[in-house]
């Protein structure tokens, strides 16, 4: 069986990396988070089931250079969404970081646009 891309030539592994917080997610933690830290608990909660989702979608088969209709792969999409968790997942099954998508940004270039200086760090590392 070969890989499944939806009609944007998207992947699981585009969807996984795309995943964020609904409006209602992001307005629970803010009522919540003075409260107890209750916010702070539903934000860890929420990043650890994504890190779980993206650990499940990698250990498949799945393609991690793959690119959709914009020419992103999943490591734009983390770094487009600030994902720090899940940019080293990605880096650890060898994602290609100088791919340039249809806006010629690599996900370096978007992380430094962006101002992410911890993914920035990330994608600089030496192997």
């Amino acid at each position: 069986m070969g890989i499944v891309y939806s009609e944007k030539q998207r992947t699981c592994l585009h969807y996984a990396a795309k995943r964020t917080f609904s409006f209602l997610d992001y307005l629970m933690i803010a009522i919540l988070m003075p409260i107890l830290l209750i916010g702070y608990l539903i934000l860890e909660d929420k990043q650890r089931k994504n890190v779980k989702l993206m650990n499940l979608v990698l250990s498949t088969k799945v393609e991690v250079d793959a690119v959709d209709y914009q020419g992103n792969t999943g490591l734009h999409y983390v770094c487009q969404r600030k994902s720090h968790r899940l940019v080293p997942l990605l880096l650890e099954k060898k994602a290609d970081i100088s791919i340039k998508n249809k806006e010629d940004e690599t996900p370096l270039d978007i992380a430094r646009r962006l101002q992410f200086k911890k993914i920035v760090t990330m994608l600089k590392k030496p192997d």
